[in-house]
């Protein structure tokens, strides 16, 4: 699955396992919750709210896939 836009996802991921701090989703560095191969990227980790650190979560949660999945 995949969320893009002003999507509300918490009730999704809630149902899912995904255990939320506040707003956010708790999520190790590279966006991965408490549940094994999901993982978060994006506006929904990004904690400073801008469109520069969204793409930035996303990417290095796609270059740690690449290196798991390598």
């Amino acid at each position: 699955f995949y969320f893009l836009g002003g999507s509300t996802t918490r009730s999704f991921l809630e149902t899912a396992g995904v255990i939320y701090a506040g707003t956010r989703p708790q999520v190790a560095q590279y966006g991965e919750p408490a549940i094994p191969g999901l993982f978060l990227a994006g506006d929904l980790v990004a904690e400073k709210g801008t469109i520069v650190a969204a793409f930035n979560s996303a990417a290095a949660t796609v270059e740690k896939i690449g290196k798991s999945s390598a």
